[in-house]
């Protein structure tokens, strides 16, 4: 962490220990005067709070907002509070490359340090140059000195990044100046130009301050000569990990600019003014709309995968959470540093003298043969490296070792010597220069390695009225996944057990069998889940498995092998790359006349993966195309064999044709939608490779919702007229359509099998497919069926959940119901006016936590400190969880209870004695794991809750005792509450029956593990909550019903809220049938795993839901805000469920097949017994053929159900309950077990998918920096079978596809042939917040159709073709520019569109800068 010491750095360490000053509470000083004082461990968040309290408070001091503001986006939130100021500046010490925001801003701010010395116990005060300068050996930072600034001194700062949190800058920058308004801004001392990103040594632009000193910043002359001498001053260094030196040059020439402008403010003209400000993101809104089709129920009921709720608690089990045997082995690859290089020599020997090693494995260990390809490809690929470096990354061997640790540094020490270095091939421009090292691919429909044609290209080319030739790159991606690459092997009597992290488990089977040369029914591969796949895990981390399997045969013990980021980043295959060449002839309308593509697919060092050879058809889309010629190449570099990856080569090839049309559209100078539109097929029109269409809902319904509801033709007139306004911020608006054909390819068959249990008709389904699902940000949890869920009138419910910092948040209105969880520091948290129902969560300190007016129910749940904490007015129902002792409740510094204080909550899992709360403190409740005597509450004492592990009997309250709450482990009957009993809750593991509350019964909870039938609240019941992990029938609220919380695992039917029902909440997961919101602002829902800034909903915010897990800042709800929902996971933003959530679709599938509720069923891990020879997870196959199958085989089992049930309703004149038939059945020899195995000539029918998608974006054309406005999603998902999993899929992929386009680049060293886009040092995703600002996403309504399981359709894998919309709106924004400009020719678009490259393809200069 950042402290005084070294934190964190690429390749840094390891160290041999490490030293902490956080204990030395001097270094925390903090002198608020004039100069201001920070100690050393000041962190910085601390710090800008004290900047921004400064620069209000203090005269002298208002630059230091601006401080305050740059600092907002260092690192991140995390990392911002605990790191300190210090700390980062002994990095930059350390590393002098290192473009420090801290360091840059404080030598701006002219700040002073004090160095403390341990040889002489002195202290020195010197500025941050020279401190960069000073021997800090025995020295340590004491604090920082910052002076006032005067009223003329102005200060802008730049953090120019690849994304927007958590990266390092191309180039920061800050520009101080000294002016006088009065004299035209002229500069009266020497201003100070600060610039990081250029180069270890550089800082100031000596020569270009210089200059600025005694002119006038208003001489657009005196601008433009300065931004001319900073470009000749400027001369960055050149690494090729970094940007190019052009860019950093011109950015820093754009960013002298921008600080000018700034500082004029409306000296500037109007429509140049946009120069000056950056881009602000608002805060995130989303919304997702679809039907809840209740026919079919619980398959088509919106719940969440089944295993969400052990996922999201931290329970599920993944391969490194199985629990170590006590004589496992772990082993760590050595890999090559060198792509096309032959071995000289192996030295091991420094590796094996390390304590706790125990042996290396190479090739010579392997007793079969070393390749771990099967099934997988027509090409051996090696698991371990023989006489030539594939690539660099390579697999040399695998150190064993008795801990992961020693392994890993063993695997360092390892030597590997090489001879005969060639230059590697890296790209598929220099393998098409090099010659020899690409072929035509096989034909998918053929199988011959020939191009496949429709009609005449070549002759109808040549006849086209206009004809056009172009190309594009569009580049890799990595599959980054939650859990990375595993594998473990235990040696057992007759065989191996193998345990991977492996979307194919047969394949696995078969490369350990292989490699260890035995049959494979010695090999036994069983896997749970794994965290995320999208392809990746396929095949490549059978390296892995087959390399633990080589060990553990040598070492006869267990051997586990799970690769950190970089190995996983480097050993394996990512996306292939591709490159197109087309020549394409159309009419003067823009009409599509005869294609020819040449289109390229990078294999990496062996051709066994790549999709090119299927994609003639999917390059169609849902265009037509009378003459088309499509030939397919695949090209071999020497880079790791590239992989299957969501969407393999759909997106590229679907991406390719929109960049034609594109190209079309400005040759023309034509709207694009309206080029498309022309070119959309329609029905019995011939398609390359595939059947005509039978019908192409595109142009008569898909596009004219999606239009309609993305407000297409008013935002377009929008952005045209801020294209106008606006000389350097630029928007583009684009419109994309996609045909998606959904084939089953015969290779996708599973076997599976459905149990039912004779002992109480449980069913248990195994099948051969792979849950993939890693459950991020659930929204609701339940395992059973609901119908009939109903919620009318004011129910307003707004929730959040954060794990980490949010400052500035604040709700407004009538927001009841507002839920905060949180697992880090909050502070300023503000919530005002009805805020009923306030929740917050948190693991960590909360400071200056504030609720003021009705505030009612507030809940607070913190495992740490919580100081400040404060509550005022009625704050009713406030709610404090913790996990550390409260002896008296008075472990909270600043804690206070204010006014009517009505239902404190209290968790704790240590002892609390003595217990006491007098007065109108309403509503306390205590949790604990242990003792608790002397527990006493009097006067109005309202809602006492206490939960123990030991029974307690004869429990009664009677009269003002009003919500009394117990828990135990033991039964309780006839517990009994009358007359006033506000709020009582009982929680037990037995059974209750007839338990009733009547009369005023406000806020009654109750919450057990088995059936309560005919629970009944009426009349004024209040804030009712009820939780059990079985079934309720018949469970109904009605009136007033404030606050209504109900958590089940079983189903529920009929369960309705009517009346003013404000605060309905109720989780579970399994599906609602029914349920709805009505009326004025229901269900605000917003979850997030980071920093929220200003946080703030105002108006009506009717079913806002937003999730998130990186940060946001400035995000705002404002109006009706009806259903606003945005979803994201960690590295992907938006991406909720990581996997098809085929488990929970399966047992959807058989729960409403048999007719018994959901919680009866079970999805086992998948093994290759029950699974045996099934193929690949992937593509969305396996959860449509898995669903398929469990269908066929539980209509089998209820076809013989039904047969025995005829019987003894004959019989008995009555029919048997379900457990009752199962037992019948049993007994009479019918099997309760059904196989089957998804034969191809049993598959499904086909179908397609269709979908759009309107994208909005706008562009800072000085700095390349882009914001994604909004985005509107629509896709047919016919009757979607869990519109939850369906929603999330259709947000994660689109997701997914922008990060592609946009900021994921895979560089390589191109002496070395070495990835050095191997972490998230170098290689960036998309955070949340570079996810579309808005983001709306429909499921097409009335899309009901006869194909597909149960009428359902595919949404894994359309919806991130869709993401290309971002290159063709980036395009429009970059047009409009250039075009201004007097330069409106096509250019081209290579992806990923980086920062970079979009500032580069604007092409702004100098002699542009402009001010009046």
């Amino acid at each position: 962490m950042f402290l005084c010491s070294p934190g964190v750095f690429k390749n840094d360490g390891p160290y041999s220990a490490y030293i902490s000053t956080g204990g030395v509470e001097e270094l925390y000083a903090t002198s608020l005067g004039t100069p201001l004082q920070l100690g050393a461990n000041v962190n910085l968040a601390r710090a800008m709070e004290v900047f921004r309290h400064m620069a209000k408070a203090e005269e002298g001091f208002q630059h230091l907002q601006v401080l305050a503001d740059h600092w907002q986006v260092v690192a991140n939130v995390a990392v911002r509070n605990t790191g300190s100021w210090c700390g980062n500046l002994m990095l930059k010490h350390a590393h002098q490359e290192f473009q420090s925001d801290i360091f840059l801003t404080l030598l701006a701010a002219e700040a002073e340090l004090t160095i403390g010395s341990a040889s002489n116990a002195s202290t020195t005060h010197m500025d941050l140059e020279q401190f960069l300068r000073t021997d800090m050996s025995k020295k340590v930072i004491l604090s920082v000195t910052l002076p006032p600034a005067s009223l003329n001194t102005k200060l802008r700062t730049f953090k120019i990044t690849p994304r927007a949190v958590n990266a390092h800058a191309y180039v920061n920058a800050c520009f101080r100046m000294e002016v006088d308004p009065a004299d035209n801004f002229k500069v009266t001392r020497k201003p100070s130009i600060l610039l990081g990103g250029i180069g270890p040594n550089f800082i100031h632009a000596t020569e270009t301050e210089n200059y600025l000193k005694g002119r006038r910043l208003v001489d657009e002359a005196t601008v433009v000569e300065a931004a001319e001498r900073l470009g000749r001053e400027v001369q960055p260094d050149s690494h090729p990990q970094d940007a190019s030196p052009a860019y950093r040059r011109t950015l820093s020439q754009a960013l002298l600019y921008k600080a000018v402008v700034g500082f004029l403010g409306d000296r500037v003209k109007a429509e140049l003014a946009s120069a000056g400000p950056n881009i602000l993101r608002p805060l995130s809104t989303s919304q997702q709309e679809f039907d809840m089709d209740k026919e079919a129920w619980p398959v088509g009921e919106p719940v969440p995968k089944l295993e969400s709720a052990t996922q999201i608690s931290g329970e599920a089990t993944y391969l490194d959470d199985i629990p170590y045997l006590p004589n496992e082995l772990h082993g760590a690859l050595v890999q090559t540093t060198h792509a096309n290089a032959k071995i000289a020599s192996v030295d091991t020997s420094e590796a094996l003298r390390l304590s706790g090693v125990v042996t290396f494995v190479t090739t010579a260990d392997i007793p079969g043969r070393n390749s771990f390809v099967v099934n997988a490809g027509a090409f051996p690929d090696p698991v371990f490296v023989e006489e030539r470096s594939k690539y660099a990354g390579q697999p040399v061997g695998l150190i064993v070792a008795r801990d992961r640790d020693t392994a890993m540094r063993a695997a360092r020490l390892v030597v590997v010597a090489y001879k005969d270095v060639k230059k590697p091939v890296l790209t598929i421009k220099e393998a098409l220069a090099v010659g020899g090292r690409h072929e035509v691919a096989t034909d998918f429909v053929s199988g011959k390695k020939e191009a496949s044609v429709l009609g005449d290209p070549a002759g109808q080319l040549a006849a086209a009225p206009h004809r056009l030739a172009g190309e594009q790159h569009q580049g890799s991606q990595y599959h980054l996944n939650m859990e990375p690459h595993a594998a473990r092997v235990v040696p057992i009597e007759d065989g191996y057990d193998v345990f991977s992290t492996s979307q194919w488990p047969t394949e696995t089977q078969a490369t350990a069998a292989m490699v260890l040369g035995v049959p494979a029914n010695r090999i036994n591969v069983s896997v749970r889940r794994i965290g995320g796949g999208y392809g990746s895990k396929i095949s490549r981390q059978h390296i892995l498995s087959t390399a633990a399997a080589v060990a553990a045969r040598k070492v006869q013990r267990p051997v586990r092998v799970v690769v950190d980021l970089n190995t996983n980043m480097t050993y394996a295959g990512w996306r292939d790359s591709y490159y197109s060449k087309y020549e394409v002839g159309f009419d003067d309308a823009g009409k599509l006349l005869a294609l020819m593509v040449n289109l390229y697919s990078d294999a990496g060092h062996v051709s066994n993966e790549s999709a090119v050879g299927f994609l003639g058809g999917v390059m169609q889309n849902c265009y037509a195309v009378p003459n088309f010629l499509y030939r397919p190449h695949v090209v071999n570099t020497d880079t790791a064999a590239n992989t299957w990856c969501r969407t393999p080569g759909h997106v590229n090839a679907i991406g390719t044709m929109e960049n034609i049309l594109d190209h079309i559209a400005s040759y023309l100078h034509k709207d694009p939608l309206e080029v498309r539109q022309l070119n959309f097929i329609t029905p019995g029109v011939p398609r390359l490779i595939s059947a005509p269409h039978e019908l192409t809902p595109l142009k008569d319904v898909i596009l004219p919702l999606l239009l309609k509801k993305a407000n297409f033709t008013q935002r377009k007139a929008e952005v045209e007229e801020f294209n106008r306004s606006n000389r350097w911020k630029k928007r583009g608006l684009a419109v994309m359509p996609e045909y998606y054909g959904f084939d089953y390819p015969p290779i996708f068959r599973y076997g599976l099998q459905v149990s039912i249990y004779e002992h109480d008709g449980t069913v248990a389904i195994s099948h051969g497919g792979i849950e993939m699902g890693q459950g991020i940000n659930t929204k609701v949890r339940a395992s059973t069926q609901r119908s009939g869920h109903q919620h009318k009138g004011q129910g307003i419910n707004t929730k959040v959940r954060a794990s980490t910092q949010r400052s500035g948040h604040q709700h407004k209105g009538q927001g009841i119901n507002t839920k905060v969880r949180a697992s880090t520091q909050r502070s300023g948290h503000q919530h005002k006016g009805q805020g009923i129902n306030t929740k917050v969560r948190a693991s960590t300190q909360r400071s200056g936590h504030q609720h003021k007016g009705q505030g009612i129910n507030t809940k607070v749940r913190a495992s740490t400190q919580r100081s400040g904490h404060q509550h005022k007015g009625q704050g009713i129902n406030t709610k404090v969880r913790a996990s550390t002792p409260r002896s008296g409740h008075q472990h909270r510094s600043g804690h206070q209870h204010q006014g009517q204080g009505i239902n404190t909550k209290v968790r704790a899992s240590t002892l609390r004695s003595g217990h006491q709360h007098k007065g109108q403190g309403i509503n306390t409740k205590v949790r604990a794991s242990t003792l608790r005597s002397g527990h006493q509450h009097q006067g109005q004492g309202i809602n006492t809750k206490v939960r123990a592990s030991t029974p307690r009997s004869g429990h009664q309250h009677q009269g003002q005792g009003i919500n009394t709450k117990v828990r135990a482990s033991t039964p309780r009957s006839g517990h009994q509450h009358q007359g006033q009993g506000i709020n009582t809750k009982v929680r037990a593991s037995t059974p209750r029956s007839g338990h009733q509350h009547q009369g005023q019964g406000i806020n009654t909870k109750v919450r057990a593990s088995t059936p309560r039938s005919g629970h009944q609240h009426k009349v004024k019941g209040i804030n009712t909550k009820v939780r059990a992990s079985t079934q309720r029938s018949g469970h109904q609220h009605k009136g007033q019903g404030i606050n209504t919380k109900v958590r089940v695992s079983t189903q529920r039917s009929g369960h309705q809220h009517q009346g003013q029902g404000i605060n309905t909440k109720v989780r579970a997961s399994t599906p609602r049938s029914g349920y709805q919101h009505q009326g004025q602002g229901i269900n605000t829902k917003v979850r997030a795993s980071t920093l929220r800034s200003g946080h703030q909903h105002q108006g009506q915010g009717i079913n806002t839901k937003v999730r998130v897990s990186t940060l946001r800042s400035g995000h705002q709800h404002k109006g009706q805000g009806i259903n606003t929902k945005v979803r994201a996971s960690t590295l992907r933003s938006g991406h909720q469920h990581k996997g098809q959530g085929i488990n929970t679709k399966v047992a959807q599938v058989a729960a409403y097949t048999l007719g018994i509720p959901l919680a009866q069923v079970v999805v086992k891990a998948s093994d290759t017994m029950v699974g045996a020879n099934s193929t690949v997870t992937g593509g969305s196959f396996g959860t449509d053929l898995c669903a398929h199958g469990v269908r066929v085989a539980s209509s089998a089992l209820k076809q013989r159900m039904d047969v025995e049930k005829e019987k003894i309703k004959k019989n008995t004149g009555k029919d048997p309950t379900w457990v009752q038939l199962v037992k019948h059945c049993n007994a009479h020899d019918v099997d309760l077990c059904e196989r089957y195995w998804t034969a191809v000539k049993e598959h499904p029918p086909r179908y397609d998918i269709w979908a759009a998608c309107c994208l909005e974006v706008e562009v800072d054309v000085l700095t390349g920096v882009y914001l994604l406005r909004r985005a509107d999603v629509l896709e047919d998902a016919g009757r979607s079978m869990n519109p939850y999993v369906d929603v999330g899929q259709v947000e994660g992929a689109f997701i997914m596809g922008l990060g592609l386009y946009t900021s994921e680049k895979l560089k390589f060293d191109p002496t070395t042939g070495q990835k050095l886009s191997n972490g998230t040092w170098e290689y960036k995703p998309p955070t949340a917040l570079d996810i579309p600002v808005d983001l709306r996403v429909t499921l097409l309504p009335n899309a009901k159709q006869p194909y597909g399981v149960l009428g359902s359709k595919a949404t894994g894998e359309p919806p991130l073709c869709l993401s290309y919309v971002v290159v063709s709106a980036l395009r429009q924004a970059i047009t409009a520019f250039r075009a201004e400009n007097g330069n409106g020719e096509w250019f081209q678009m290579d992806t990923p569109l980086t920062v970079e490259v979009v500032q580069g393809l604007c092409g702004a200069t100098t002699s542009m800068f402009k001010l009046k």
